[in-house]
């Protein structure tokens, strides 16, 4: 992140706010790209969760230079040097969802949470679902995996997360004639279709 070199404030100082305090929540539009996949499902071997989201959502923006803030108006933001929420809805929307061009093909959404309230084992941070804010919607079972509906189902009577949600189950599948991947039920193959409220997300992304 460019901070203007005529500022007397180390850029690590200045942020070590935000990298202390401030996690984030990172999805995906995009459940059908074959490389998602090959990424973050374990070659298609894994399961990908899809999530109801109400909370707010910060489109990643893609680029070829990284962000830039203007120093001098952040500052302006806060108030006897402590942070505001005012400074804190600039800095972190202008400097913390900024990502290379080449990931692009991610659509990534992300939300900004409290570490504080966050639960913690080692080294990681942990948010506890379901939320008024996110629950947990379906889960799609990768082209390789060897879970079948019903190993979720009986995993999900162990895990009071699933139980109380009881998500429905899908199966990716390749495609024929296209690279898009096909996402459907296990048995009946009606295709999936996304939640009301990613299709929100997506739309006001576009404009």
């Amino acid at each position: 992140m460019n901070v203007p070199t005529e500022t007397k404030v180390k850029q690590a100082d200045y942020f070590s706010f935000f990298y202390q305090n401030i996690g984030v929540l990172c999805f995906c539009e995009q459940v059908d790209d074959p490389v998602i996949w090959t990424h973050y499902a374990d070659g298609h071997r894994g399961i990908a969760i899809g999530y109801e989201v109400l909370g707010v959502l910060h489109p990643v923006q893609y680029g070829d230079t990284p962000p830039r803030i203007d120093y001098l108006e952040a500052e302006a933001l806060r108030t006897d040097g402590k942070i505001t929420q005012a400074f804190a809805d600039k800095v972190i929307p202008e400097g913390f969802r900024q990502k290379a061009k080449s990931w692009k093909y991610e659509s990534e959404q992300r939300m900004f949470l409290n570490l504080g309230r966050l639960e913690m084992e080692g080294p990681h941070y942990f948010l506890q679902l379901p939320q008024p804010y996110i629950k947990v919607a379906y889960v799609i079972l990768g082209c390789r995996s060897k879970l079948t509906r019903f190993d979720v189902e009986r995993a999900g009577k162990r895990i009071p997360l699933l139980r109380r949600d009881a998500p429905r189950i899908f199966k990716a599948r390749m495609r024929a004639n296209s690279f898009l991947l096909e996402i459907s039920d296990p048995v009946t193959r009606v295709p999936l279709e996304l939640p009301e409220a990613a299709v929100k997300v997506r739309s006001l992304k576009e404009k």
